[in-house]
């Protein structure tokens, strides 16, 4: 029997050494309900975009089109990153002469997953708050490129927005929590220390930062 979720969040050394949390099904599971998350917060995006284009030719194929590619974008590289995590603490796990296997190492890494699930579930209600507040104008045929991009930013805001700013304080405390659950899992399953399984995070902790910078810094340049 898979150990209490709320163990996994605040007590994650006891998680680990207890049985039930390995095999495939619930750590699959764990990414299967992130990944299902991070499909639903398209619909809002579809419904905005959808009624910006609603007066130009083709506009709804393409906010059908412009929905699916972010759906199988998140298809690919959610499991992608995934494995690269499990990639890399199979690395420093072995550097350190740990005594799991592949496999074992990917499940644990999995449940690191579980904070990411509610920093998405928090980015989905604030598509949905921006969705019912916002009332945009449609697009027509005679508008500058400049324009609809302006019309365009409306649909994710501005980041210094109120909700993307707490979406994003949200989006890195859930960071930071699964990066500790990825450090107490390889901890475990590695047999290595503490300080040596921290090494697993930090890249992925380095890439997310950067983009989240990105973010911020692109709208100013």
């Amino acid at each position: 029997m898979v150990p209490p979720i709320d163990v996994l969040l605040f007590d994650p050394e006891s998680f680990f050494d207890r049985e039930g949390w390995g095999g495939w099904a619930s750590p699959a599971a764990v990414v299967g309900v992130l990944l299902a998350v991070q499909l639903l917060s398209l619909y809002p995006t579809y419904q905005m975009t959808q009624q910006l284009f609603s007066e130009v030719s083709g506009g709804s194929g393409f906010a059908l089109v412009s929905v699916a590619f972010s759906a199988g974008w998140f298809l690919v590289t959610t499991p992608l990153y995934w494995l690269g995590v499990a990639g890399t603490a199979y690395g420093v796990g072995a550097w350190f002469d740990g005594d799991a296997d592949f496999s074992t190492t990917t499940q644990a890494v999995a449940w690191g997953f579980v904070p990411h699930i509610v920093g998405t579930a928090v980015a989905v209600a604030g598509s949905y708050l921006r969705y019912v507040q916002t009332e945009l104008p449609a697009v027509t045929e005679d508008m500058t490129q400049q324009e609809i991009q302006a019309l365009s930013g409306q649909i994710t805001g501005a980041p210094t927005d109120p909700v993307n700013l707490v979406i994003t304080v949200v989006g890195l405390v859930t960071l930071l929590w699964g990066a500790y659950l990825w450090t107490v899992g390889v901890e475990n399953v590695h047999g290595i220390e503490r300080r040596q399984a921290v090494i697993v995070a930090v890249p992925w902790i380095l890439l997310s930062l950067i983009a989240l910078v990105s973010r911020f810094v692109g709208p100013m340049a």
